[in-house]
């Protein structure tokens, strides 16, 4: 993959514009379109776009209320960001692109695939939200009043700039896990200038943030993962059943370890003793692991091709 920087284009959509950031490549070449997780934006992805091969054309979206897309209102439902990313489909015209998911990303990659079952060649999900079912009970914080209350709502806002975010979390796990050039992106591209014109925010609010993880246990879509023909490759960190009520803990993968039973095609990949964030450690792997889901999905289609 060229090592350009990309360019950026802006999508209206059902939840405002939103900022695509895109890597031209062969007009016959893959396309491949990457979800981040939550809090992120599409450039925590610049390293694994990179180690493509060559030719690939990538697209990489800033989720509503992140990055450089417009600002968005907590969320009640996981499905409040799945209009706006079928809207950047169809707006893009996609057709057998391959999806990339991480984290919620991995969510909303599966549900694109289930409203728009063209545009979706294949789906790579980097430990994707996608817990066991008796995960899906209301969390830790259900007691609160909104997410509003929740701790990650609490999460500092302001910094002066780009170097201050860096300097905070370089020794901090997990981020002291990332590759140093992926926490830069992060922070770099995680923060916009201050309304009030004093310093920078992040550029995910974090009561959208808090309203995310409040909310992730509305998310179940399990029993409807079979109407996915597109194949799959479900990446996953260590998985340890948790507690429901107890926090997130990210060192530890957030996938259930059956869920590629629920797909029609798909396989399971064990890439521990990774944390859940993998694209953050290890994108050449990621990278590898999209490059030979291409090759699957070439198959599948001739597959289906000759069968028809």
């Amino acid at each position: 993959m060229n090592e350009r920087t990309p360019a950026t284009r802006r999508i209206e959509t059902r939840a405002g514009a939103l900022a695509l950031w895109t890597w031209p490549g062969e007009t016959a070449g893959p396309t491949a379109l990457f979800l981040h997780a939550t809090g992120f934006h599409g450039r925590v992805w610049d390293a694994t776009i990179r180690a493509l091969p060559p030719g690939w054309r990538a697209l990489a979206l800033d989720l509503p209320g992140h990055g450089a897309s417009d600002p968005h209102p907590p969320l009640t439902d996981w499905g409040a960001f799945v209009d706006p990313i079928v809207d950047v489909a169809d707006a893009l015209d996609l057709a057998g692109a391959l999806i990339v998911g991480h984290s919620m990303g991995g969510y909303l990659a599966a549900r694109l695939a289930l409203e728009r079952p063209a545009a979706v060649g294949g789906l790579v999900l980097v430990d994707p939200v996608m817990p066991p079912p008796e995960a899906y009970v209301p969390g830790p914080f259900r007691d609160l009043p909104g997410p509003e209350a929740h701790p990650v709502a609490r999460r500092r806002d302001r910094w002066p700039g780009w170097e201050a975010f860096f300097e905070r979390f370089r020794d901090r796990e997990p981020y002291s896990l990332w590759r140093p050039e992926i926490l830069e992106a992060y922070c770099r591209h995680g923060l916009r200038p201050a309304p009030d014109g004093d310093g920078y925010v992040l550029a995910c609010a974090p009561t959208l943030e808090a309203s995310v993880y409040f909310n992730s246990w509305r998310s179940n879509i399990l029993d409807r993962l079979k109407a996915i023909a597109a194949p799959a490759t479900i990446l996953r960190a260590r998985y340890v059943p948790r507690d429901p009520n107890l926090p997130v803990d990210f060192s530890r993968s957030t996938t259930w370890s059956g869920l590629a039973d629920h797909f029609r095609d798909a396989i399971d990949v064990d890439m521990a003793p990774l944390t859940h964030f993998i694209p953050m450690q290890d994108p050449e792997a990621v990278a590898r692991h999209v490059a030979a889901l291409a090759e699957r999905a070439d198959a599948s289609t001739a597959i289906v091709g000759e069968a028809k």
